[in-house]
């Protein structure tokens, strides 16, 4: 429809931005938008259900960190997409792949091993994400104050990570394993 062409290629990026969420563009509108010089329309256009494999493949690798930040949770992404995202040089973007649902083991060590904090913290808390003992013997050890405290909260320590903890050098991170119900048990098998 001529009034969608007209939208496409308006002047104002915003128009651009608000018309790429619209479920029936046409694929010459999704290409278009998909190679537009504003980064905030192909934050929208990445949104769009519609896209094909080419169009993801393109915005997985957008020099906009924001733009592959926003394609992570498209529903077409493919392994190939995952595996370069949680290897991407912006901590934002690996950090929003710590909630991706199909992390496979490989992609947990390497966030479990990112070298920014946040990261590291975000994937401790993530319930379904399934911790390896070599990654709790990390995580306790971290250099972080901050992870260490997110890891004291898990439910799965085992009695040396739990010693450990109880034993850490900040009050913040012995408060938070003296909440978690796994040192209350810890402390009956003490008695």
């Amino acid at each position: 429809p001529h009034h969608i062409d007209k939208l496409v290629n308006d002047e104002d990026s915003e128009v651009r931005a608000a018309i790429a969420r619209h479920k029936n563009l046409q694929p010459q509108h999704i290409e278009k938008l998909t190679n537009d010089e504003d980064s905030e329309v192909r934050v929208s256009i990445s949104k769009n259900p519609n896209l094909q494999h080419h169009h993801i493949d393109r915005l997985v690798n957008d020099e906009n960190a924001k733009v592959r930040n926003s394609i992570t949770f498209h529903s077409y992404i493919q392994p190939h997409h995952i595996e370069k995202l949680v290897n991407d040089d912006d901590s934002d973007v690996r950090s929003r792949m710590t909630r991706h649902p199909n992390l496979q083991p490989h992609h947990i060590d390497r966030l479990v091993n990112d070298e920014n904090a946040k990261v590291r913290r975000e994937i401790i808390e993530r319930p379904n994400i399934q911790l390896q003992p070599h990654h709790f013997d990390r995580l306790v050890n971290d250099q972080d104050s901050g992870v260490r405290a997110e890891i004291a909260m898990r439910p799965n320590l085992q009695p040396h990570h739990i010693e450990k903890l109880m034993n850490d050098k900040y009050s913040y991170v012995r408060s938070k394993i003296a909440i978690n119900p796994k040192y209350q048990e810890y402390i009956k098998g003490k008695k």
